[in-house]
Parts: C-alpha cells; sequence; structure tokens
C-alpha cells in the first residue's frame, strides 16, 4: 500500500477524487462516508455534489476552470449540510492530479464549525472583558496567563505585549522588581520571595476552604 492510501484511508479529513471529464467519483474515503452518513457504493461512479450541475451545491465548477489554466487555489470556505441536517462548514483544499486518460480532482475537505464558533465565543469574551471597568487576569493552576483585559494592564501599568496569554505570574513580578515596585534588591531574588510568599498563602487559603 502506498503512502497517499495509507493518507486516504486514515485522514480525518473527507477526502474526494472525482473525474472532471463525465464528473463522477471515482473515489473517496471512509471520513467522506462518515460525513454523509453513506457507504462509499453510493457515491463510486456517480455524480459529484461538488461538481455537477444536478446539485446546488457544485461550488467547485469554478474552481475546476481556475486550476486548469493554471490558477493557484489554496483553500475555499463551502458550507454543506451533513447527515444530520446540521450546516457545517468546511476548509476544503482543491488540488487537480494528473492521470493517463485526463485529470481528476481531489478534494480534501476539513470540517471547522466547531473552531469557527470558539473563535465567535472567544470574540464575544474578548469584548465583554475588555468593556470592563475593573482589571481581569485569569491565570492556570500553573500561574500561566490565560486571559487579561487591557484595564488590568493599564491599571498596574504593564505594556500591552504581557497581556498575551501563557506568560508566567512570575513575569509579572519580576518586571515589577526591575521598576523597584517592591523596594531595592537583586530582583531575582524579591521575585522568587514574593512568589512564595504567595504560593503560601494561597495554599494556606487551600487549606482552612478544605482543598
Amino acid at each position: 500500500m502506498d503512502l497517499f492510501q495509507i493518507f486516504f484511508d486514515a485522514s480525518p479529513s473527507s477526502i474526494s477524487i472525482t473525474n472532471i471529464s463525465d464528473k463522477n467519483y471515482e473515489n473517496v474515503n471512509p471520513a467522506f462516508c462518515e460525513f454523509h452518513d453513506k457507504p462509499s457504493s453510493q457515491f463510486i461512479a456517480r455524480q459529484s455534489l461538488g461538481m455537477s450541475e444536478k446539485f446546488d451545491t457544485n461550488v467547485f465548477k469554478d474552481t475546476v476552470e481556475a486550476l486548469l489554466l493554471g490558477q493557484s487555489i489554496t483553500e475555499q470556505r463551502v458550507q454543506i449540510y451533513d447527515a444530520g441536517n446540521s450546516l457545517r462548514t468546511l476548509r476544503t483544499v482543491p488540488r487537480l492530479i494528473a492521470y493517463e486518460d485526463g485529470p481528476r480532482l481531489l478534494l480534501i475537505s476539513t470540517d471547522i464549525t466547531s473552531e469557527l464558533e470558539l473563535q465567535k465565543n472567544n470574540g464575544i469574551l474578548r469584548a465583554t472583558l475588555e468593556s470592563m471597568h475593573h482589571g481581569v487576569s485569569l491565570y492556570d493552576e500553573d500561574m500561566v496567563l490565560v486571559l487579561s483585559n487591557n484595564r488590568f494592564l493599564d491599571l498596574l501599568d504593564f505594556p500591552r505585549e504581557m497581556g498575551r496569554a501563557n506568560i508566567p505570574f512570575e513575569d509579572f513580578m519580576r518586571f515589577n522588581a526591575e521598576r523597584g515596585e517592591y523596594g531595592p534588591g537583586n530582583v531575582e531574588e524579591l521575585g522568587n520571595c514574593l512568589l512564595y510568599k504567595y504560593d503560601a498563602a494561597d495554599e494556606e487559603d487551600s487549606r482552612e476552604q478544605g482543598g
């Protein structure tokens, strides 16, 4: 079995190969069948959902024409209903494959619906945070910044670049120590001392709460 066949069979993305001349599917992978909840036998040698004029989903007609003219198309976003009649957004990479009797259209489609919904929700969360008058910062269990708003940075006079995710809490303490917030002394020692006191206080709070 060649590498392409291994990728074709194992890929979580939906993959189809269509004969451009008759617009019939020549092959579809298991992920494609799972998305449509139909066996491959219901697709092979039948009209392509993405190319045939018989379907209102023939969104790749112009794509094929562009590829045949030598134009480069990195990816497309298309919307299609899955087997459960749920509208999904797919990120599709189209490519032409050369065969002796003519080119075939290879489509590799990844469902990005959940990813887009997460981006939308993150956008709503970000807008909510930035509309607050209070400074907000959230850290994970390793004391690494998960999110913050600009008000938090402004109130404590931190630079904007320190508001991005994955900044360790100790970096904020070191920044304050470097600008003299904790008095004179070795910056690393001051920062570590305060971090130790913070950890000890947090541990004490956990014991009092039965944690």
